[in-house]
């Protein structure tokens, strides 16, 4: 992994590297509701990167404008003004799918997340 992943919120994606794409990729995703294939979107993702190791090589998190209204916000406590200026899921799909490549996912309720990932994957083509 050449340096760190983290960066605040809409900071240029260009300042992320991929890094080797060895190792795992602990995702979580905030979404505006429980239904990927529904209306429900992404708001904000984090992705950890950890080696074989365990010892933890980068991080990355981001709020994603979803388009629409930001759903029960006593969930996530993610406000409308918060997401505003934030990129889609069309912008930051590419260095998403960079930092997952090649890496084991890893997620606390991985059905959820990956369904959302997938779901908004495909809205793309």
């Amino acid at each position: 992994m050449t340096g760190r992943l983290r960066h605040p919120a809409h900071r240029d994606a260009s300042e992320v590297t991929a890094g080797s794409g060895k190792g795992y990729a602990v995702i979580d995703f905030e979404t505006t509701g429980l239904f990927a294939k529904s209306s429900h979107r992404v708001i904000g993702v984090a992705i950890v990167h950890v080696d074989e190791t365990g010892r933890i090589t980068g991080r990355w998190d981001t709020l994603i404008n979803p388009g629409r209204d930001l759903g029960r916000q006593d969930i996530h406590r993610i406000r409308a003004a918060d997401v505003m200026q934030a990129p889609t899921f069309e912008q930051i799909a590419p260095q998403l799918v960079k930092l997952i490549s090649g890496r084991v996912l890893v997620a606390h309720n991985a059905r959820f997340d990956t369904g959302f990932l997938l779901a908004e994957l495909e809205r793309l083509d």
